[in-house]
């Protein structure tokens, strides 16, 4: 708590931090350039987010010119008087937890009772009217992404529509998975999951993520799509849907084990969203109880193939450098 207090009250906003991140720019370009792994992180992340300025990695020419000055200028205000929230969660006496933050966090200067509101920066939208999206990169490694969007909402606004729309994605994670890797062998590791935002209000989506060679990444989105159009069309079995709870009861009765969960998803944010408290007491029940007919509604409400957008990463032969 002393530490935690101390980088609050004073932060070293040292011009070597910001000579070390110049020096990285240049291999961090390079691997986010040239790699499917690095175009994951800046253009398909971009692009996913309509292209919102947050999500774009600026030229490299511009990062170096960030100052120190300018960072102050934007964390300072955030660090001394900003809302601040404090979470401890593990095997400790309340009483002497209580007395740490008292004379430690709890001593510095009154803050900002409440986050603001930034209801304009809570505005982001998936990309409409973009069915296919291709980004191209040179590299002397012959690997692909393929992936398949489908938008869908946050999860602030409906919780236990967002734990079965977890149950849904590992239905259709495992269709995806006996098609492509088990039946066609064209991919190493195809995997389906659900993203709902906390942060962007109506955001969200599930989507399949698949690494191949180039020449197979055209054909495999499709695929995907037609597989969860078979899926928001004719509905989901009994069998997948028990399938799919068993593991993830397991995953989550492991993960109330965890200090992990408790302090970043539970107690980290419990005072400005109360409502998180609550979640963790649901979260089991609202996996048992969810019904096929819970499920294929879904399905049918957002993974059809019209709602589908897919995405390629794919990868071009380096050209050898002239001497």
């Amino acid at each position: 708590c002393q530490l935690l207090a101390a980088q609050l009250s004073a932060p070293g906003w040292r011009e070597d931090g910001v000579s070390q991140f110049r020096e990285s720019l240049p291999a961090m370009y390079q691997q986010l350039g040239h790699t499917a792994e690095g175009l994951m992180q800046t253009q398909l992340n971009a692009f996913t987010h309509g292209d919102d300025y947050r999500f774009v990695l600026p030229p490299q020419a511009v990062l170096e010119k960030r100052t120190m000055e300018e960072v102050k200028a934007w964390l300072a205000p955030v660090l001394t008087s900003g809302y601040l929230e404090i979470g401890i969660v593990g095997d400790c006496d309340p009483a002497e937890v209580t007395a740490a933050i008292a004379s430690t966090l709890g001593a510095l200067p009154a803050r900002d009772a409440a986050k603001p509101a930034l209801a304009d920066a809570r505005k982001i939208a998936f990309p409409t009217g973009v069915k296919d999206q291709a980004f191209p990169f040179t590299s002397k490694i012959p690997k692909s992404v393929v992936a398949v969007y489908w938008p869908t909402t946050d999860r602030m606004s409906n919780i236990r529509q967002s734990r079965h729309m977890t149950l849904l994605s590992e239905i259709l994670d495992d269709r995806v998975r006996l098609k492509i890797r088990e039946e066609l062998g064209e991919s190493y590791s195809p995997q389906v999951a659900s993203m709902m935002s906390d942060t962007f209000p109506g955001y969200g989506q599930t989507f399949a993520m698949m690494i191949t060679e180039p020449k197979h990444a055209d054909k495999l989105g499709p695929i995907v799509r037609d597989l969860a159009d078979k899926l928001a069309k004719e509905g989901a079995t009994a069998d997948e849907l028990d399938r799919a709870r068993k593991p993830l009861l397991t995953a989550l009765e492991e993960q109330r084990r965890n200090n992990t969960y408790w302090l970043s998803t539970v107690v980290a944010a419990s005072q400005s969203q109360p409502q998180r408290l609550d979640w963790s007491r649901s979260m089991v029940e609202d996996f048992t109880s969810a019904t096929l007919a819970d499920l294929n509604a879904l399905a049918k409400q957002y993974l059809k193939a019209d709602r589908a957008t897919i995405a390629r990463i794919t990868a071009e032969d380096e050209k050898p450098t002239k001497p």
